[in-house]
């Protein structure tokens, strides 16, 4: 069997009769004479250049800067309203799947790049975290609107690669709303959200060769009867990693993730569901600079990711993994034949 390898209104009631005439007003929403102050805010990436290495253990690759730069925008002014009103903000730009102390992560133009922001009062800080819904940033009963906003650039959960981080232009809106009355406040135009200019990031890494993007192992066939008690193993057929082009001094971690159950934190591999599968057996990947068994952990980069292990310090620009596999049986149970190919995934991290 093979194993493989591989490196998402305003409502006017009337009632007519018997000469009565009667209205029953209700929410009119918010409405605003300037609609809006400015069609923009716009802050602006740093532009000092910026060298990391693929997994940074500080997340954070820039400081916070804003929209605007200092101070903060009037947004609208002239507004009536018949409830307490609340200032929003949202981003439309692509999730990157995680988050960092409760920021929303999303992507920008460079892998392992992302960006986070907030939203911002006349006071400024500390500012709330803005997600891809439509969130709250002020709340209260005034006839003026004001605040600013702020952006940072941090790591995904991939590794960062070297590029020019730019282009990201309108990246969401912000406006005000009646929360009690949303389509009372469809009069309000929405303000963009703008972030301008570029940095460049430089990332010390390592490439995966070609020739380890997807590898097969061929363990055979073997009989079960072969594999008799918990954890003991039979053939094994090695296979080889390989990494070009490293930068020097790096500290290479990986970690393996179960292809079939991404949850998995074993050291066995689950088998491939085709109807067929055999069961009572997994699959086992021994790492052969230790020759202990890997245990699988999430698809992640991240510093400290769990199961994450040291593979090698860089010396030179080529490094060679080696590593094996082998079925295992994976309980008490006896084993019942079948099928027995399993999925893996493989994340580097240099650190």
């Amino acid at each position: 069997m093979n194993k493989k390898i591989q490196s998402k209104h305003v409502l006017l009631t009337i009632f007519l009769g018997m000469g009565l005439l009667t209205s029953i007003p209700t929410l009119a929403g918010v409405t605003c004479s300037n609609n809006p102050l400015t069609s923009t805010v716009t802050a602006t990436i740093p532009t000092t250049p910026i060298t990391t290495v693929g997994s940074p253990a500080n997340r954070y690759l820039t400081d916070w800067f804003f929209g605007p730069a200092s101070g903060y925008s009037s947004f609208y002014s002239g507004c009536s309203y018949n409830s307490t009103i609340a200032s929003q903000a949202r981003i439309n730009l692509t999730s990157a799947g995680s988050d960092i102390d409760g920021y929303p992560i999303f992507k920008t133009n460079v892998p392992g790049v992302g960006i986070i922001f907030k939203g911002r009062d006349r006071a400024n800080e500390p500012g709330k975290a803005i997600g891809s819904a439509w969130t709250d940033i002020i709340s209260g009963s005034t006839t003026f609107w004001d605040g600013s906003f702020g952006a940072r650039l941090v790591s995904t959960t991939e590794t960062i690669v070297s590029g020019t981080v730019s282009g990201l232009g309108t990246v969401g809106q912000l406006h005000i709303v009646d929360k009690n009355d949303i389509t009372g406040s469809s009069t309000i135009t929405p303000i963009n959200i703008m972030v301008n200019g570029s940095v460049v990031f430089t990332s010390k890494t390592c490439s995966v060769s070609t020739n380890s993007k997807n590898i097969s192992v061929s363990l055979g066939t073997v009989n079960s009867n072969a594999i008799s008690t918990t954890g003991s193993s039979l053939v094994n057929s090695a296979f080889t990693i390989n990494l070009d082009s490293c930068s020097a001094d790096l500290k290479v971690n990986m970690t393996f993730t179960d292809n079939n159950n991404p949850a998995n934190t074993s050291n066995a591999l689950s088998l491939t569901n085709d109807g067929q599968q055999a069961t009572g057996v997994g699959i086992r990947i021994i790492n052969q600079a230790t020759m202990q068994p890997v245990n699988f952990g999430p698809d992640s980069a991240i510093v400290g990711n769990p199961n994450q292990f040291m593979v090698i310090n860089t010396t030179g620009t080529n490094v060679a993994i080696p590593f094996s596999a082998t079925y295992v049986k994976t309980g008490s149970s006896a084993i019942v034949g079948g099928t027995a190919n399993g999925v893996a995934t493989f994340t580097m991290s240099y650190q």
